[in-house]
């Protein structure tokens, strides 16, 4: 009877399976870049509204609804034109 073997040990292969996991999730959650307050790019509409309403609810926005809303839709206005565009 043919005996297999390997030429690497078991833990030798577990060892390198993780690594590789652990590179391949490193590659997936990589920062977004910032723009310059700070804030990451968005990439899609929500967030960029998302990321403006929080701007204004956290902070000493004005009590208004109506004046926190005009801010906001600026910010909402600068934000869509930093999406990356669809190719």
């Amino acid at each position: 009877m043919t005996e297999w073997r390997t030429a690497f040990s078991p833990r030798a292969l577990a060892l390198f399976a993780a690594l590789l996991l652990a590179a391949c999730a490193d590659a997936a959650n990589q920062p977004k870049p910032a723009a310059a307050n700070g804030e990451p790019t968005p990439n899609t509409p929500e967030e960029a509204k998302t990321q403006c309403w929080m701007r204004y609810e956290n902070k000493s926005a004005p009590r208004d609804l109506d004046k926190r809303m005009t801010l906001v839709d600026k910010c909402i206005e600068e934000k869509m034109k930093q999406l990356p565009r669809a190719q």
